[in-house]
């Protein structure tokens, strides 16, 4: 039987001691090392996502002032141009929108990344539906004052017409052709009103009246002067067609 009261048996069981508490203490340490880096590779996950969905917070942002932009421009090159700008920053905002939802475990943030995607896809589109409008606008606009420029000289054309000069009932020839010519000039007054002001402005102006009928002119004057009326008349028509509808201002 061992005897524990000899030195070198005690100090064999001390070193034996010092060996077990050493080889806990290396477990303990690796134990707590690995539940560390657990915690710190998800901290390094949740601050990837984070940083994800702020940048994305930006591009969005960046996609509503080119929304605003569309509105403020005057020509369809300056509305394709702010569309592309649109589009660039929403491909970005869909990118880092997938690098959150890459990393992120939770279905519930995955749930919600999806619900931004497809929010930011139907607010694009809508910003896309808008600057399809505001080009065709400027394309009305454009030939609206293209046929405006046509009525002005058939107007003046037809009142120093030798024709009109020859008619008996020159006079009544010439109030009827001041009544279009106001009547014209009325109806592109509306027009611009309404395209400044909007649906309010819409609802304020009273109707505009057709441009007199050929019908009312005499009889006498189904010569040159009744043909040049009837393409004034024409043209007022095609005016009144090609008129843009109302936008509203932000």
């Amino acid at each position: 039987m061992i005897k524990l009261n000899r030195i070198g048996n005690k100090l064999g069981v001390v070193g034996a001691v010092g060996v077990l508490l050493a080889i806990g203490m290396i477990a303990n340490q690796w134990m707590t090392e690995s539940s560390v880096s657990e915690v710190n590779k998800l901290a390094d996950v949740q601050q990837s996502m984070v940083e994800n969905v702020l940048a994305a917070e930006v591009s969005v942002q960046q996609i509503q002032l080119a929304g605003r932009n569309i509105r403020l421009q005057r020509t369809p090159a300056e509305v394709e141009q702010t569309a592309v700008e649109m589009r660039k920053f929403k491909g970005i905002a869909e990118k880092q929108i997938d690098d959150a939802r890459v990393v992120s475990k939770n279905p519930v943030n995955i749930e919600r990344l999806n619900k931004i995607t497809a929010a930011i896809a139907n607010y694009t589109a809508g910003i896309e539906d808008l600057a399809k409008v505001q080009s065709e606008i400027f394309v009305k606009t454009d030939k609206r004052t293209e046929i405006s420029s046509e009525w002005a000289t058939v107007f003046a054309a037809q009142l120093q017409s030798p024709a009109l000069v020859e008619l008996t009932n020159r006079q009544e020839v010439e109030m009827l052709l001041q009544q279009a010519d106001s009547k014209i000039n009325a109806l592109r007054a509306a027009a611009w009103r309404l395209s400044s002001m909007g649906m309010r402005a819409r609802n304020r102006l009273s109707p505009v009246p057709a441009p007199p009928s050929t019908n009312t002119l005499p009889a006498s004057g189904a010569s040159p002067a009744r043909r040049r009326f009837e393409t004034a008349s024409t043209r007022s028509n095609r005016l009144s067609r090609a008129s843009p509808p109302p936008t509203m201002r932000s």
